[in-house]
């Protein structure tokens, strides 16, 4: 009897926390790509210290637990990897399309590679996000949620820029845009070195 009983309540909060995890995923695909923007922010501000034990101690005194608080801070480190290599990969894009940009892309062909970039990185954050939830018990989830939305976590503002606007009107010339793309990836294979 109490063995039924005990698996009978381990497969319920198994359930439980499917749901609450599979709620949360279908939440963050309705935010837009802004809020999401935002909640990554957040994440990256509460998994962050000048070491790793300052981010374990930052996570815990909002009361998450031991187990999340390692599980996000060893996350945040491959996250941040996955994203910066979103990142680089605009940089690659118009750095190695330059001769046709020049040619006939012009400003519409780098603005559509920006905008695609955009469109990927809000598409990584968002999965990284899940994968975050993923990771974490439903206590912890919850506390997370509750520093994403409650006052108690970082306040976060984000300014937007428009550079795939500021490409087409030519406030950003796109000779400027082909430079600072070819150096920011020499800068990126140079730091991965």
């Amino acid at each position: 009897m109490k063995i039924v009983l005990l698996v009978a309540l381990s497969a319920l909060s198994g359930a439980a926390l499917a749901q609450t995890t599979t709620a949360n995923t279908d939440r963050r695909a309705a935010l837009s790509d802004r809020e999401v923007m935002i909640l990554w922010e957040k994440l990256m501000i509460v998994t962050s210290g000048e070491t790793e034990e300052d981010a374990l101690a930052n996570l815990r005194s909002h009361g998450m637990g031991e187990d999340g608080a390692k599980a996000l801070v060893t996350f945040r480190t491959k996250a941040l990897a996955e994203l910066q290599h979103d990142g680089d990969r605009l940089y690659l894009d118009v750095c190695g399309k330059q001769k046709e940009i020049r040619e006939s892309g012009g400003p519409e062909m780098v603005a559509q590679l920006v905008e695609q970039s955009i469109r990927r990185e809000a598409d990584t954050r968002r999965r990284l996000l899940a994968e975050a939830d993923s990771l974490l018990s439903l206590q912890d989830q919850e506390r997370l949620e509750h520093l994403y939305s409650g006052g108690h976590g970082p306040n976060i503002d984000i300014t937007e820029t428009n550079i795939a606007m500021r490409v087409r009107s030519g406030e950003i010339p796109v000779e400027q845009a082909i430079t600072a793309a070819c150096e920011q990836l020499k800068k990126s294979r140079t730091s991965r070195s």
